[in-house]
């Protein structure tokens, strides 16, 4: 009997739930007070799962804002809960379906906006390989979409993939040049630039990328604001990649511009040894310093520094922001 009971009450639960995730797609508020009336653990009993469809992901998914913004405020935390297929309502809002019509990308435009007004920490999300809804942006070429959710989060810039890709290192892989141009506006407006020196598990700056995929407006475009003779874990600069792919114009280009190959470059400094090594005068002056990202008081030649650096302290430590000057010493004296 208690087992036929058990099996009657989850059957009651899972139908309470279909009707909720029909209620979310149709956008129905007063069916959701009804079956939260009907069971007002309904909501909970979903966020009790750890990997779960929400009814909220139905909202987002569907482009209902007002059924979205019901949920968020009675029940906050399905808002960062991720489906079996590894994504968050604002992952399904930024994505666009094969047959989506220019309607129906409006009114998911819509709630992602919504979303993100109610938390802006949402667009920092990791779903499946760490793939953020800013990164969805940018593969999904969303530009509104990706300038609402750099301004809204900035510190989502910093959010990086399981394979140590930036958004920069996305927008060129993928070819998506429209959001490259979003990015480095951004960059550039919020004094952000030291992303572009970001490294991928293959230590490929978005500069290596780009040659590589002989991408030369892309080139042209990073070229300033870049090392251009920082090595990959090949060991390899931008100049090489085009050499050894045969792209002459990029090389040429690259030449000019200061690029050289890795063999004409001086050898680095192992770290162990830099740290044997008696302490500069560079180094005595930063060291009072205790923070260099965000400052606006920085030494001159501190700030030449940053200039020229190539050290990617974000890429071995993603997300964190004081960077300890012996390290970037190391990297004035080893550049």
């Amino acid at each position: 009997m208690f087992r036929k009971s058990g099996i009657f009450m989850e059957e009651a639960l899972n139908a309470g739930r279909r009707d909720l995730n029909a209620a979310s797609r149709e956008g129905n508020v007063d069916a959701l007070y009804k079956l939260i009336e009907k069971d007002p653990e309904i909501l909970e009993s979903v966020n009790k799962v750890q990997v779960v469809h929400t009814p909220l992901h139905e909202a987002a998914g569907a482009g209902q804002t007002e059924f979205a913004i019901e949920l968020m405020t009675l029940m906050p935390s399905l808002a960062k809960k991720l489906n079996p297929q590894g994504l968050s309502p604002l992952h399904l809002a930024v994505l666009s379906e094969a047959d989506e019509l220019t309607e129906e990308r409006a009114l998911k435009n819509e709630t992602a906006m919504a979303l993100i007004k109610l938390d802006a920490e949402l667009v920092r999300v990791k779903g499946r390989a760490r793939m953020t809804p800013l990164h969805y942006a940018v593969t999904e070429n969303k530009l509104e979409l990706l300038a609402e959710f750099l301004c809204a989060c900035p510190k989502s810039i910093n959010d990086l993939t399981n394979k140590h890709q930036s958004a920069v290192h996305i927008a060129v892989q993928e070819r998506k040049f429209d959001a490259l141009e979003v990015l480095l506006g951004w960059l550039s407006r919020r004094n952000k630039e030291g992303v572009l020196r970001f490294k991928d598990n293959d230590r490929n700056t978005a500069l290596h990328i780009a040659v590589e995929t002989e991408q030369f407006e892309v080139v042209k475009k990073l070229i300033s604001k870049v090392n251009r003779n920082s090595l990959n874990s090949k060991g390899l600069t931008a100049r090489d990649i085009a050499e050894h792919n045969g792209f002459d114009h990029i090389k040429e280009f690259l030449e000019h511009r200061g690029g050289r190959s890795a063999e004409s470059l001086p050898e680095k400094e192992p770290l162990h040894e830099f740290l044997k090594s008696k302490q500069g005068p560079f180094e005595k002056e930063t060291n009072r310093i205790p923070n260099l990202r965000g400052q606006g008081n920085v030494p001159g030649n501190a700030q030449h520094y940053l200039s020229c650096s190539s050290f990617n302290y974000h890429s071995y430590f993603p997300g964190s922001t004081p960077v300890s000057w012996w390290v970037l010493a190391r990297e004035w004296r080893t550049e």
